[in-house]
């Protein structure tokens, strides 16, 4: 952006990004490497449940293979092996 561009408009809508900003940084700081890991996690595995939700299984029965179990606070990923025919 120019200097000259810069009017006050720009300069506030600029300070608020700023602002917003740092606040999700500090809330990324605040987190633990294995919060981070198990949101990013979970993001996937829902994004990936909704892509195989919109390809059609004919007569088959769609089962979860990934499972994330929380008894600690140390991230634990299970992957069910598909049964064979």
């Amino acid at each position: 952006m120019a200097l000259i561009e810069l009017n006050n408009n720009n300069v506030i809508k600029l300070r608020d990004e700023s602002k917003a900003k740092k606040k999700e940084l500090n809330i990324l700081k605040g987190k633990e490497w294995f919060d981070l890991y198990e949101e990013d996690l979970k993001t996937f595995l829902d994004a990936q449940e909704k892509k195989e939700s919109k390809v059609n299984f004919i007569g088959k029965k769609k089962e979860k293979r990934r499972q994330i179990i929380d008894d600690d606070h140390e991230p634990d990923v299970v992957v069910k092996k598909k049964k064979r025919k």
